[in-house]
């Protein structure tokens, strides 16, 4: 927990049971949001995306919410909310070659955004190596916003 009150956002990890919790906080202009990732390490290939919350008036209230909130879900409680996962998509003009690709999904598994990682200077990809690449790529989103639209 390394962010000041003067900082616009501060992140930081919890960890149990081989699953971890990624909280982000943000300020907005009426203060704090908490937005919580869990990673469950036996499928590396999905994200759970709490839904964000807030404004919290302070940098300590949103910490303490966030904690709070990513240590229920980690213990058990019910996952409302959207999903990230990794995909690779064959190329329709290049078979055999595959983009890497993150979507979200909605709680009705209806896919609500995609986004194709773009390898700059990259040589075709095979399935495993696309796939790697979206997992990779998923760590790194910030979130789904309220029309199911990823942003980093």
């Amino acid at each position: 927990m390394s962010a000041s009150e003067e900082q616009d956002r501060d992140v930081f990890v919890l960890e149990a049971d081989g699953k971890v919790a990624t909280v982000q906080l943000h300020r907005a202009q009426a203060g704090w949001s908490v937005h919580v990732m869990i990673s469950d390490h036996s499928d590396a290939e999905t994200v759970f995306l709490g839904h964000g919350f807030g404004p919290l008036a302070s940098l300590e209230q949103a910490r303490e919410a966030g904690m709070t909130k990513a240590k229920a879900l980690l213990h058990g409680a019910d996952r409302v909310g959207s999903w990230l996962r990794a995909a690779a998509y064959e190329r329709a003009l290049d078979p055999g070659n595959f983009d890497a690709v993150v979507e979200a999904v909605d709680t009705d598994g209806i896919v609500t955004d995609r986004q194709f990682i773009k390898i700059l200077n990259g040589s075709p990809q095979g399935k495993a190596s696309a796939l790697e690449t979206a997992r990779h790529a998923l760590q790194h989103v910030g979130g789904i916003n309220e029309e199911g639209k990823i942003f980093t």
